[in-house]
């Protein structure tokens, strides 16, 4: 089945006449900026597996912008404009496994943002603006393995946020504004029972005395 690449065209709306067989389709470096209610749908692309619109200045995705796309299960969104996760979006994708959202300047996860997609095996928040994350926003995320919340705005994070991910293999906090205080000591010890791999130690913002410290400490 074919793979379909349509990159860097300065496109304004998806290209016509792609085959329907389309499993593969990368349409990144265009000038996308809105994905419209059955988008892929009415282009007859009800085939695809995977979809890349990375640095397409997307600013906003419809609820039904997915729908009918039954065998999706990776979609690549890096490097857009969007300011929220969209949720409404991935009603439409329940067998959802790999969701790359990095470099999009998204402040707060909130409660249940992936509850439509609990398929998830991979998550990239990194790069984004990331300030907060409710203690319920991966409650949902059962099968998770691979969270990358590194380079954003996060000074704590709940360790409930965490904890219910049984599956994590790999998680990313670098780059991160660390506070290092009691808030943290539950993750920490969190982190180092479930020998959860982080390939880069995150460091303290705060406090003084352990500013700069290459890994998180209370």
């Amino acid at each position: 089945m074919p793979d379909v690449e349509c990159k860097n065209q300065a496109l304004e709306t998806l290209p016509d006449s792609i085959d329907p067989e389309t499993q593969v389709l990368d349409i990144s470096g265009n000038k996308l900026g809105f994905l419209p209610q059955d988008a892929f749908r009415r282009a007859g692309l009800l085939n695809l597996q995977r979809i890349h619109v990375r640095n397409s200045r997307l600013t906003q995705i419809d609820p039904g912008a997915f729908n009918e796309l039954k065998n999706l299960v990776e979609i690549d969104l890096g490097d857009n404009l969007l300011t929220s996760v969209p949720s409404l979006a991935l009603r439409a994708t329940p067998f959802l496994r790999d969701l790359n959202l990095a470099g999009n300047p998204i402040q707060r996860i909130p409660k249940g943002g992936f509850e439509y997609v609990p398929q998830l095996v991979k998550l990239d928040l990194s790069r984004c603006q990331l300030v907060e994350i409710d203690p319920q926003a991966f409650a949902h995320l059962k099968l998770l393995e691979s969270l990358k919340i590194s380079s954003n705005r996060l000074t704590t994070l709940n360790n409930n946020t965490v904890k219910s991910l049984a599956q994590l293999h790999a998680m990313e906090l670098h780059d991160n504004p660390w506070d290092c205080d009691c808030r943290l000591r539950d993750l920490k010890l969190w982190i180092e029972n479930e020998n959860i791999p982080h390939p880069v130690s995150p460091s303290c913002r705060t406090p003084n005395r352990l500013t700069g410290n290459d890994s998180v400490q209370v």
